[in-house]
């Protein structure tokens, strides 16, 4: 909040704020006294500290909130985060199939995971690289 105070000059105060690059609406002007409370500028500034106090809180609540819950999901044994998408069990068998020579698919029939996925399964033994799974 900028004060002009005995002779200065609000169009100089208000040139050199915006040559520092600060912009118009990010500046509050009142014509009263600094004494006196019941000022326009001084509502507004008011107000807008307020919403982002209540901002503030309400993330902070939000964070605490989501990782109680968390916490309570983990406590009882329920899975966090995504799911697996296809258990090893099944990877398992469709490599099993794949080298039996089953296309697939009849691998995709037989295990339920789509081709899409069992292509990213299967690549990944033929390369000799690790087993992508869960």
């Amino acid at each position: 909040m900028l004060r002009i105070v005995g002779k200065q000059s609000l169009e100089r105060q208000l040139d050199a704020l915006a040559s520092a690059g600060i912009p118009v609406e990010r500046i509050y002007m009142d014509k009263k006294t600094g004494t006196t409370i019941d000022r326009d500028g001084l509502s507004r500034l008011r107000a807008f500290l307020l919403l982002a106090l209540f901002a503030e809180m309400e993330r902070t609540f939000t964070a605490e909130r989501a990782a109680h819950a968390r916490a309570v999901a983990e406590a009882s044994g329920r899975q966090i985060g995504q799911p697996v998408a296809h258990p090893e069990d099944k990877i398992e068998y469709a490599r099993l199939l794949k080298a039996q020579g089953d296309s697939l698919g009849i691998i995709a029939t037989k295990t339920g995971i789509p081709k899409t996925s069992l292509h990213r399964y299967l690549a990944a033994t033929d390369n000799g690289d690790e087993p992508v799974g869960r």
